[in-house]
């Protein structure tokens, strides 16, 4: 068998040099983009939110190695993105620091900023919600992950003990995309919820 090196090509880039002084250029990985949509409010004050925090930054980490980028969205009576996918870990790392509480649960519009943010782009996209409670309305939450799932986006839901298991289910593109845990396992739930995570395949050239 003919041996392949790897070499650099004119643009700089690595590329493999094949016998007779052809290159080939190596496949890239698909991009892949996930959300973190973290419930921020008033029923997670306390060590519910330091372990939210604590399992998103992990979570980002392991994603990160399986070729995604990730972002941030808090939900309490409204819903803000506040870390997109192409500011970095340490941008996530600070926004989650800042997190606070609030009233509400207005899961339906983090649901539809993700969406926003994630439909016009290519590759894997999911977007993983972690909450301990009921939404503001469930049936404007259920039609945005349909709105989701429309588009191509997988949704992972995560629930303590108070969140409605049947609820999340639903929520959740399919059923192996449910995790539910104890509230004081919270930060585990989230951050092995980057094992659920499909790998970036490496784009066709």
């Amino acid at each position: 068998m003919a041996k392949k090196l790897l070499a650099l090509g004119e643009d700089g880039r690595i590329v493999l040099k094949l016998p007779g002084g052809q290159v080939q250029p190596l496949p890239e990985r698909e991009r892949a983009y996930a959300f973190l949509l973290i419930d921020c409010s008033l029923s997670m004050a306390g060590s519910r939110l330091i372990q939210a925090k604590e399992g998103s930054l992990a979570f980002a980490r392991e994603a990160l190695k399986k070729g995604y980028s990730v972002g941030l969205i808090r939900f309490a009576g409204t819903a803000e993105v506040l870390c997109y996918p192409k500011d970095g870990l340490d941008a996530l790392e600070s926004k989650l620091q800042r997190l606070g509480v609030a009233g509400g649960t207005n899961m339906t519009d983090a649901l539809d900023l993700a969406v926003r943010e994630l439909a016009p782009l290519s590759g894997a996209r999911v977007i993983v919600i972690a909450t301990d409670g009921e939404p503001d309305s469930r049936s404007s939450s259920l039609q945005a992950a349909q709105r989701a799932r429309t588009a191509g986006i997988d949704i992972i839901a995560i629930g303590t003990e108070d969140a409605d298991k049947g609820f999340l289910a639903l929520l959740a593109t399919r059923f192996d995309l449910l995790v539910s845990v104890a509230s004081n396992n919270l930060k585990t739930g989230i951050s092995e919820a980057a094992k659920l995570l499909p790998r970036a395949s490496c784009a066709k050239k």
